[in-house]
């Protein structure tokens, strides 16, 4: 009995001094592994925020690419077909029969096969034949179906105001791919894509597409990210399109902070504390310069890092008593081993 009773003492102070060095272990990793918890934690949740954002670039790009590939398609085939010496000599003859007979067709199907484009078009400079001729091929979407405008006259052409023909001047007087500012027509907004067409060095005219930013608007405005994110929309010339009524509670100082944070940030998670409440905010560039901007609350977004920290304490506290219990037995089988010791010793 007083053996029994001795072996029970000894494998109890030994289970303690295991269990206490288990313990002051145990103590200093969790607080190391807390702090890593929470870094990768962090880390997961900003990733888990930039996947998001990079679907819905992958989204809100759709729409500009389709405009980008199916302007371009038609550059290339206006410029294997026109020819600049037929032109001049019979503009209307060479339009009418070799343009229009090539061309129309594949400017209707533009329209057809392109969910946000409103109309297409192939337009020569008017001074190109040596003497004002204004002709073009020009298709849009109406509520009668896609049908063929009919061109301004030269009269009208000169004077449309310089802000309404962007559509043509920005792409032939640069030479380069060019995006409108957002525009109303018939009360709907658009903005245009537009390419230069050159031939043998010299432009020659221009092609391009009408886009329903109304339509861009709603896709933006139905992005939603954690419980009440939003996504808000910028175009290339500083205008914010308006996807999310809580902008309306950010003055024009908010604005702007957003937009220079954005800038010093490229392509990284920051954040700003608009309309009276903190933010992670990242913002991406689209494929025609525009800014896609992702707002999740901070309260959201922290929301994460806290389930994980919850989640580890109770992994901890589990695998904790885990090994207190391996460590008794562990304390128990050394305490029997010595103990078996010190009995053969004494008979010794």
């Amino acid at each position: 009995m007083k053996k029994r009773f001795a072996f029970d003492k000894l494998s109890w102070k030994i289970t303690i001094i295991v269990g206490v060095a288990v313990a002051i272990v145990a103590g200093s990793l969790s607080v190391y592994l807390q702090s890593r918890v929470m870094y990768h934690a962090g880390n997961y949740s900003r990733e888990n925020l930039i996947r998001e954002v990079s679907r819905m670039v992958e989204e809100s790009n759709s729409a500009f690419t389709s405009a980008i590939y199916r302007t371009q398609s038609m550059r290339l085939l206006g410029e294997s077909i026109f020819n600049v010496e037929a032109f001049r000599r019979s503009p209307q003859d060479f339009f009418d029969n070799t343009m229009r007979k090539h061309m129309d067709g594949f400017v209707v199907s533009v329209i057809e096969n392109s969910a946000h484009v409103s109309a297409a078009y192939f337009s020569p400079h008017p001074d190109l034949a040596g003497f004002p001729f204004v002709v073009e091929i020009y298709f849009k979407d109406t509520n009668e179906g896609i049908i063929s405008l009919d061109p301004l006259t030269y009269e009208e052409y000169m004077e449309e105001d310089s802000e309404d023909m962007t559509w043509f001047y920005g792409a032939y007087n640069s030479g380069l791919p060019y995006w409108t500012h957002v525009y109303e027509d018939n009360e709907i907004t658009m903005v245009s894509y537009v390419e230069p067409v050159i031939i043998d060095g010299m432009i020659i005219g221009v092609t391009g597409v009408d886009i329903f930013i109304d339509d861009i608007e709603e896709m933006v405005s139905a992005f939603k990210v954690y419980e009440t994110g939003f996504a808000l929309l910028k175009d290339n010339y500083s205008g914010i399109f308006q996807t999310n009524d809580i902008v309306d509670g950010f003055t024009a100082g908010e604005i702007e902070y957003l937009i220079n944070s954005a800038t010093a940030n490229p392509d990284n998670v920051f954040e700003a504390r608009l309309g009276r409440e903190d933010y992670i905010i990242t913002a991406k560039q689209l494929v025609n310069d525009y800014t896609l901007y992702i707002f999740v609350p901070k309260n959201e977004f922290n929301a994460v890092v806290t389930a994980s920290l919850v989640s580890s304490i109770v992994v901890f506290i589990v695998a904790l008593i885990i090994v207190l219990f391996i460590a008794y037995l562990i304390g128990k089988a050394i305490s029997r081993q010595i103990f078996a010791v010190l009995v053969a010793n004494r008979r010794d």
